[in-house]
């Protein structure tokens, strides 16, 4: 989830939703898992509430590596407010010299996206180590670097320069319903 004024956005995610997420990857993994007389694995490889408290040791690992990615747009002496219940990080997005914003809606939800995608795939990935499943391990530690791709060529978008003067586009002449905010791309 988001919260935005002006240039400072607040990415938070509910960590009740971060585990429900992981418990359910890893219960769709495990429907079919069995042993060698046909016993069903389930319990053994399904994470569950019992885990909960190696979901929070590994989550706030894998939040420490989220917000180093985030490392450069992440304002000096910013506060983090770690919440019980959320992991949240404030940045601060670069305008236009006209004030503009250099990054869309989407590009907003997308990166809201592509974190709690890492650091979901994190806590699997590590669950995995754990059990002793080293082709899930595979799996999701190629999850996480396509997730570190994904973020980094998000998060340019976020903290790049304007290469050109970038231009508010209204589509439909009369209508303020939408307006666009175009970069003028490299010179």
């Amino acid at each position: 989830m988001t919260e935005t004024e002006h240039r400072t956005i607040r990415l938070f995610w509910e960590k009740d939703d971060l585990f429900a997420a992981v418990c359910g990857q890893t219960a769709y993994n495990a429907r079919t898992m069995t042993g060698d007389t046909g016993e069903s694995l389930f319990d053994q490889y399904a994470m569950t509430e019992d885990e909960r408290p190696f979901f929070d040791d590994r989550l706030y690992a894998a939040f420490t590596e989220l917000q180093r990615r985030f490392r450069r747009i992440i304002p000096d002496r910013g506060k983090h407010p770690d919440k019980e219940s959320q992991c949240s990080i404030t940045i601060v997005a670069r305008l236009s010299r006209e004030g503009h914003r250099l990054y869309s809606d989407h590009d907003l939800q997308e990166l809201d996206r592509a974190s709690a995608a890492m650091l979901c795939d994190y806590v699997l990935r590590e669950w995995y180590v754990s059990v002793g499943l080293a082709d899930w391990v595979a799996v999701y530690s190629q999850k996480l670097m396509a997730d570190a791709g994904v973020l980094a060529e998000l998060l340019f978008r976020f903290y790049r320069p304007e290469s050109r003067p970038s231009y508010e586009v209204e589509p439909w002449p009369g209508h303020s319903v939408l307006s666009i905010n175009l970069d003028g791309g490299k010179a």
